[in-house]
C-alpha cells in the first residue's frame, strides 16, 4: 500500500506497535480494529488521490469526505467492550497523528 513513495503498511504496523504496548489485555482485538482503520484509509487516500489528480476534488473537498470516515473510526475504537471511552480516544490520536502525517506526505493535503 504504497502512494508517491509513502508506504502505509509500515505506517499502520507502526502504529499498531504503539497501540498494542499501551494495551496489554485487549492487544488482539485493537490489532484487528487498528488493521481494519487502516485499510479504509488506504483506500480512502488512494481514492483522493485519484480525484486529486484528475481535478475532482480540491483540499477541501478531501477534508469533507475524511471528517466522515473519522467518524466511522472512532466508533470502531469506541465499540471495543475492553476499552473505555478515554482509551479510545488516546488510540484515535495517535491512529490520526500518524495517519495525518502519512497523508499529507503522500497527496500533500491536511484531510484528517
Amino acid at each position: 500500500m504504497i502512494i508517491n513513495n509513502v508506504n502505509f503498511n509500515a505506517v499502520l504496523e507502526g502504529i499498531i506497535t504503539t497501540v498494542t504496548r499501551e494495551n496489554e489485555t485487549s492487544r488482539e482485538e485493537i490489532r484487528r480494529v487498528i488493521e481494519h482503520i487502516g485499510r479504509d484509509m488506504f483506500s480512502d487516500i488512494a481514492f483522493i488521490n485519484e480525484k486529486q489528480q484528475s481535478g475532482e476534488y480540491e483540499e477541501n473537498d478531501a477534508r469533507i469526505f475524511m471528517d466522515e470516515q473519522k467518524l466511522i473510526a472512532r466508533l470502531r475504537l469506541r465499540n471495543l467492550p475492553s476499552i473505555n471511552i478515554s482509551q479510545a480516544n488516546r488510540l484515535w490520536t495517535v491512529v490520526a497523528d500518524e495517519f495525518s502525517f502519512a497523508i499529507s506526505r503522500a497527496i500533500g493535503w491536511q484531510v484528517l
